[in-house]
């Protein structure tokens, strides 16, 4: 199969390795007052390469998030966010009475919104739905006056960005400080020096890549499997032993394991390597994944691979319940506002 040329982690038992584990998440309130120039009112030319240095802060390589930028003479004044923390999807279609109250926001204080979001995978090219959410904000953000408010949409990654104009159509590049058309733009997918799972041998490679872990690590071939863990773009983002006897005893504690091993990874998907040849686990696991749709693939020693109608590319399905966590700037300064006052007053009550 040939050498595989990424790094050989060492792994613990039970403990998930993860390149991803170190990632902290940068505060909402970070880029307020930041210089955003992209005001088309203005005669000067939209600058897109400064928002991309602005907004690449929030290149979180775990989560997908939807954010609304509000601007205000060339600078950013409040800051919206909303992910549902599970890797590569969020949910960017808000309530309307939130659009209604930002929209009259915008009017009443002669503002502008940007909206923006990251693609964990590294790939910027805008998704079918991305351009169809575009062409819906730039219709819904025109005011009362029938002046546009929506200064665009800007998608951040690994490898640079992509942006559409405040119209929602035109879309455009944006790699190492230049604009290029998007049939232009070099599809680097990831800056992770990972294995990359997709594509014929994939599984194959993969395989040879866990033996070598396997020895590295002495891990008990009889007592684990490993889980493997992957972004869109293919590469694995976390590994971790699971005891075989989840296959044969308890689904549930199974997929509670996946599914916490995969936020933490940004991982969206899951393949299962068995280092030892054992049928009936591999049966099990066979059984587990077509109940489950959550395993995108399986292979053990010699040669025996999950059917790929049991596979399922996705961890996280549309319609399971993951609440959105929003976070307002607004709402933190007046929260921060309260909790000042609250001090103020403590500290005069103890001053009698």
């Amino acid at each position: 199969m040939g050498k595989i040329t990424v790094n050989i982690p060492t792994i613990k038992e039970g403990e998930l390795w993860s390149p991803l584990q170190e990632y902290r998440e940068k505060s909402v309130m970070e880029i307020i007052g930041k210089r955003l120039n992209l005001n088309t009112d203005t005669e000067s030319v939209p600058d897109w390469i400064e928002a991309e240095k602005v907004l690449s802060i929030y290149n979180n390589p775990r989560f997908e998030t939807a954010r609304y930028i509000i601007t205000k003479d060339g600078r950013i004044t409040e800051h919206i966010a909303v992910s549902s923390q599970i890797p590569a999807s969020t949910s960017v279609w808000p309530h309307t009475w939130m659009l209604n109250r930002l929209r009259k926001q915008l009017e009443e204080t002669d503002s502008f919104v940007l909206f923006s979001h990251n693609h964990p995978s590294g790939i910027v090219l805008p998704s079918q739905n991305d351009i169809s959410v575009t062409k819906y904000l730039a219709q819904y953000f025109i005011d009362g006056n029938g002046k546009s408010r929506f200064l665009g949409h800007i998608i951040t990654g690994t490898s640079g960005a992509s942006f559409a104009e405040s119209n929602g159509k035109d879309w455009s590049g944006l790699y190492e400080g230049k604009i290029v058309p998007l049939d232009k733009f070099p599809q680097t997918p990831s800056n992770l020096k990972s294995l990359n799972v997709h594509g014929d041998l994939g599984l194959s490679k993969l395989h040879i890549y866990i033996e070598e872990i396997s020895k590295k690590s002495n891990i008990d071939k009889d007592k684990n499997l490993f889980a493997c863990y992957s972004d869109t773009a293919g590469f694995v983002t976390g590994i971790k032993t699971m005891p075989t006897e989840l296959f044969w005893k308890n689904h549930d504690t199974a997929t509670d394991d996946i599914n916490e091993s995969a936020k933490k990874s940004g991982a969206a998907s899951v393949y299962l390597v068995v280092c030892k040849n054992n049928p009936g686990l591999f049966s099990q696991i066979e059984s587990y994944a077509i109940t489950s749709r959550k395993i995108a693939g399986a292979v053990m020693l010699p040669n025996r691979i999950l059917d790929a109608k049991f596979c399922s590319d996705r961890i996280f399905h549309e319609g399971e319940t993951c609440p959105l966590k929003v976070e307002d700037s607004r709402e933190i300064k007046r929260h921060r506002a309260m909790q000042k006052q609250s001090t103020q007053e403590y500290e005069y009550e103890r001053s009698f």
